[in-house]
């Protein structure tokens, strides 16, 4: 018997290679960068608690979008990234 199987596509994998978060660890100015211009739709931002504390509309952006967490305390926070057909979640982590 086979257990937790899941079907995995090209596109998981593309989006998973296609996008950068840097610097990080940064002091809350990150860069979210496309490298392979896949078509995103938006970015949640999240802390450690599960709370969200950013989201932004990703359906304009070029080649790269600005990321400000100047305001929000040091600490580990989770951005999620979504596409039409996938997401992937990249670790943040603020000074």
């Amino acid at each position: 018997m086979i257990y937790n199987c899941r079907t995995l596509s090209v596109d998981e994998f593309a989006l998973e290679n296609a996008i950068r978060a840097f610097p990080n660890p940064s002091n809350g100015i990150f860069t979210l960068q496309n490298t392979n211009n896949i078509e995103l739709t938006t970015t949640t931002i999240r802390d450690i608690n599960g709370r969200q504390i950013k989201s932004i509309n990703l359906q304009n952006m070029e080649n790269s979008e600005r990321i400000d967490l100047s305001n929000a305390a040091s600490g580990m926070y989770f951005m999620t990234i979504s596409s039409h057909t996938s997401k992937h979640i990249v670790k943040l982590v603020k000074q």
